[in-house]
């Protein structure tokens, strides 16, 4: 368990590291939102490997692991564990891209903007507000190729040590059900710079995602998770003329 706890330990510290070292020099400042997602991703990636090398190897053979990361352990077997983690996925990116942008909309029109986006000045230097993140968010995201490359490298990299790494190389140990809170807790307040709806947001989707890969494997969740950041990207869109007036208000649901 300590090997879990320091792997998830391990990734908000490097994220908060980074966010006040970004913070610290102002002209990388505004590509922070670059910049942390590739140091995000590195970090899961590292993080990742060194649960399959250390810890995992004493609870069962790499083909065992191999199994349970590829298609989890659904009813169905093979691909019908990842067909069917898969439909959860989706429609749990779904349900909490919508709910986030709700919570989000409501915060805002509460007037708790200033509660929701404290973020860590208290530390002695500004800090990017709430809205200031979802701001910088939307300026990637009208950079298509950008906004894709960064989805997949950092999407990948997450549902490979959250899901992956930390859940479902768990199934069939003591360390399971510890695993599978601890996975949903550390993504989402690894969002705190975009405030509490955003944490409750991505608690919901972590949970939802691991429930998928319990069932079907990294796979299924990795597909909705670019899923997810395909939506993030579709809210920012400008609209087209002919669609201006029937077009919602972005949902402010940010990106993972």
């Amino acid at each position: 368990m300590n090997e879990l706890i320091f792997a998830c330990v391990a990734v908000l510290m490097t994220m908060g590291a980074s966010g006040i070292a970004l913070m610290v020099y102002p002209p990388l400042r505004r590509h922070s939102v670059v910049i942390m997602p590739v140091i995000l991703g590195a970090a899961c990636l590292a993080l990742g490997a060194y649960l399959l090398a250390y810890l995992w190897p004493s609870y069962a053979s790499p083909g065992m692991l191999a199994d349970k990361l590829l298609f989890g352990a659904g009813l169905f077997g093979g691909f019908g564990n990842v067909a069917t983690g898969l439909v959860i996925a989706l429609i749990s990116a779904v349900v909490a891209f919508t709910l986030e942008g709700r919570l989000k909309r409501w915060s805002v029109a509460r007037k708790r903007r200033a509660a929701e986006s404290a973020g860590l000045s208290f530390l002695g230097f500004e800090a990017p507000t709430a809205a200031e993140s979802l701001q910088e968010v939307g300026d990637v995201a009208k950079k298509p190729l950008l906004f894709g490359a960064l989805s997949v490298w950092t999407g990948s990299a997450e549902e490979f040590f959250y899901r992956g790494t930390v859940l479902v190389a768990s199934i069939g140990t003591a360390l399971f059900w510890p695993a599978f809170a601890l996975q949903a807790g550390t993504y989402a307040v690894s969002h705190l710079a975009f405030g509490w709806p955003a944490i409750l947001g991505k608690l919901l989707l972590g949970l939802s995602f691991g429930a998928a890969a319990i069932v079907g494997g990294m796979i299924p969740v990795i597909l909705a998770h670019w899923g997810y950041q395909w939506l993030v990207a579709r809210q920012f869109r400008a609209p087209s003329s002919s669609r201006k007036s029937a077009r919602k208000k972005p949902s402010d649901a940010v990106s993972t």
